[in-house]
């Protein structure tokens, strides 16, 4: 928990008390005070919450609101939109609007309560003044069934939560335990780590060693850590995977069921290293339509792969650095971003900027053909930096590397002028920083839907990387439900004529009864150009289809011979320059 911290108070402070009175039925019970010198309010809750980009409409969480004066006496409200409210006081004042939020959704951007813990995901939960987003603010819990409250936002004397204004309030997640957190110091920097679930205990001591690595490498390359708290919440939740950022705290779910795999366990440290590396990219260096937000509205911005490829990119990077992984684990990973770009054929329509401004309609809302129609401003962000990083190291003589652009981007729009920066201001400052000129060669990669040379870059660093033939025969994908396989995915750059939808039974190929076992020894055993008989079940009808056999390739390392190479020895040994930007 955060200590207590004195702040001033204006006088157009509202007070907010949260209570839970049966934890098993889901729901909260708040209560907004306000005393503003008006006769009239309009209310509004957030309808997305900064970086996830997705309209979510929280109100339909919403019920039993009313307002009354302090003294008891109703007033009318009346709900004006989906998302906002109109309150009538006239002259009495204060007033007081109560709501139930009902809470029962396991993930990093919603509200959860149940008998053993409770999660507010702020934007979720608090309503909003109109004109009043810059309003000091206190937050009480009345009669609530745990003894911890876990928060990046302080409490005040009155062990009252305190937040200087609604977008500190809407960064600030609340985790309600009655766990105890784990905490160390990094940097000047105190750190807790929340864990809500059962992991084995040599499980979790080696994961707060490796978070104080990641965590002392990411300040050290930064020069500094602009915080003296930060929280990390991890929620252990079957089949849970996903984090979310806030400029003190970071929101985390993984599945316990997975943490003693190697793999995995490295896979939920490269997500805890994603969310933090946001504390400095995205929380302060940010793309000039990352804030301040009109949680009304999406953000629309063409730079959204600043946001998450800059820190797709480093995730892993850190990893490498700190000693988790090794030079193999980290190029085995690089390769297989390789292949899920190559396995999405939405590069051939969707550019790396479109990715970006459409996210809130396509990124956000997967469908079956998503992987035919876009691709990720992550994955493809991710190989763009990375291409960026190795072209300055080159063309620099490994003076600067792209984190030098970073470091400056941080100290003279973050630091200094407090503010976000343009696409022609990000270009310019990478050219003022390593004197290369970097948007002349990359452009066309961002604005137009055209593939990455990846493997001309890659092989500057030593990294040769060859076409195989794992993936087999079939241009689609299965998921089996009731013992049947069904088509879950489709590649439709790989279909010829070849009628198939996802949805369709695979019932026998060349005659023989399908199951999940067989679909995995039959793909790889088929020849190509070999003839395909497909017998499949689609809307209750059997039909028949014939295809000429294509292998489908997927790339693997072949050689790597970094060593021998002048950019690869800079960039494996990190190259991560030290120098003073004025």
């Amino acid at each position: 928990m955060k200590k207590e911290i004195k702040r001033k108070q204006n006088n157009q402070g509202i007070h907010f008390k949260i209570s839970i009175h049966s934890p098993h039925l889901h729901r909260y019970k708040v209560e907004m005070h306000l005393d503003l010198k008006q006769e009239s309010y309009k209310l509004y809750l957030p309808t997305w919450t900064p970086g996830s980009y997705m309209i979510r409409d929280y109100s339909g969480h919403i019920f039993n609101m009313e307002a009354v004066t302090k003294k008891g006496k109703e007033i009318s409200i009346v709900q004006k939109g989906l998302s906002s409210w109109e309150v009538i006081s006239h002259d009495d004042k204060p007033i007081i609007v109560s709501y139930f939020v009902f809470s029962f959704d396991h993930s990093v951007r919603t509200n959860f309560l149940d008998t053993e813990y409770g999660f507010i995901n702020s934007p979720a939960l608090f309503l909003y003044p109109e004109k009043y987003l810059d309003s000091n603010i206190t937050i009480e819990f009345d009669k609530i069934p745990f003894k911890k409250i876990y928060t990046p936002l302080p409490f005040n004397q009155e062990s009252l939560l305190v937040a200087e204004d609604f977008n500190e309030l809407y960064d600030s997640p609340i985790h309600l335990s009655n766990k105890n957190s784990f905490s160390f110091d990094s940097f000047s920097c105190k750190h807790d780590v929340i864990i809500e679930g059962v992991i084995p205990i040599s499980v979790r001591e080696k994961l707060i060693q490796d978070l104080k690595r990641i965590t002392e490498k990411q300040s050290s390359m930064f020069q500094g850590n602009p915080n003296n708290y930060y929280l990390f919440i991890i929620n252990m939740t079957d089949d849970g995977y996903g984090g979310l950022e806030h400029k003190a705290c970071s929101v985390n779910m993984f599945d316990p069921s997975k943490i003693t795999d190697h793999n995995e366990y490295i896979k939920l440290l490269g997500l805890l290293c994603h969310e933090y590396f946001h504390l400095w990219n995205v929380k302060r260096i940010r793309p000039i339509a990352l804030g301040p937000f009109d949680y009304q509205k999406p953000a629309l911005t063409k730079e959204l792969w600043i946001a998450e490829g800059i820190t797709s990119f480093y995730d892993n990077y850190i990893l490498y650095l700190c000693g988790i992984t090794t030079t193999s684990e980290y190029i085995n990973e690089l390769v297989s971003d390789v292949n899920r770009l190559e396995d999405n054929w939405g590069e051939e329509w969707m550019s790396l900027e479109e990715s970006s401004f459409t996210t809130w309609t396509k990124y956000y809302k997967q469908h079956q053909n998503s992987n035919n129609l876009g691709i990720s401003y992550y994955i493809k962000g991710s190989i763009f930096i990375l291409c960026i990083d190795i072209y300055i190291r080159e063309m620099s003589k490994h003076k600067f590397t792209f984190f030098d652009v970073l470091r400056f981007l941080n100290k003279v729009y973050a630091n200094k002028k407090k503010r976000g920066f343009t696409k022609e201001e990000f270009f310019q400052a990478i050219l003022d920083v390593t004197g290369v000129d970097v948007y002349i060669i990359f452009a066309e990669y961002l604005e137009t839907p055209k593939r990455l040379p990846y493997k001309i870059y890659l092989e500057k660093i030593g990294v040769n990387i060859v076409k195989s033939h794992a993936k087999g025969v079939f241009p689609f994908e299965t998921k089996t439900s009731s013992g049947k396989e069904y088509i879950s995915k489709v590649y439709m750059q790989h279909l010829g004529n070849l009628d198939i939808s996802t949805g369709d039974e695979v019932i026998a190929i060349n005659k023989k009864r399908m199951n999940k076992e067989n679909l995995e020894r039959m793909k790889n055993s088929i020849e190509e150009g070999e003839e395909i008989n497909l017998l499949l079940s689609r809307r209750d009808k059997i039909i028949e289809r014939k295809y000429n056999a294509r292998i489908i390739y997927s790339y693997k390392v072949e050689s790597v011979k970094y060593d021998k190479t002048p950019v690869g020895i800079h960039f494996f040994e990190g190259g991560i320059n030290s120098i003073d930007i004025n």
